[in-house]
């Protein structure tokens, strides 16, 4: 046994392992969060709240190459289609930044009904209520990593009080 150790231990580190990588079947991508591995999100520092609420914020700091797209469906291990747009898991206008640890292959149509289009309600909901000072801009994105869809569940409970709560 203590000849065969250096050997599986040769052979273990000899061995090619990309963790930055992810393989999902194409056919059957249908996430309503990121790979926790791949997108863990990230968000720009010390952005104020004044900065945050102007006016193009957004607008001036999207940055999001095509080469960098590209990058994102690669370490999916997925390839552009309709149903996908690269996403900013933290939304820029909460505070997220450009970087492909914050970017991700959401869903336009998700069949949970969570894509991209609700994931934006949220986001515009979350920052209305920063730039309104009812919020701060942690609690927002702190909100959106933990569980974005249980934010625009209560949205919409809201928005129909009259509706039955179906969780």
């Amino acid at each position: 046994m203590k000849k065969l150790l250096p050997l599986l231990t040769l052979a273990f580190l000899s061995c090619s392992i990309d963790f930055n990588t992810s393989v999902y079947k194409q056919e059957t991508y249908d996430r309503v969060y990121p790979d926790p591995l791949l997108t863990k999100g990230s968000v720009f520092e010390n952005l104020s709240v004044e900065t945050l609420c102007s006016k193009d914020y957004t607008r001036q700091a999207r940055n999001v190459p095509s080469s960098l797209k590209a990058e994102v469906y690669k370490r999916y291990g997925i390839e552009k289609t309709a149903n996908l747009v690269i996403d900013h898991f933290v939304n820029l206008g909460i505070g997220g930044d450009n970087k492909i640890e914050n970017l991700w292959p959401q869903p336009i149509r998700q069949s949970q009904g969570l894509g991209s289009r609700q994931k934006d309600e949220v986001e515009n909901y979350l920052r209305k209520k920063i730039c309104s000072g009812m919020i701060s801009i942690s609690d927002a994105q702190d909100l959106v990593k933990t569980d974005w869809a249980k934010v625009y569940r209560k949205i919409k409970a809201d928005q129909n009080p009259d509706s039955e709560d179906e969780d």
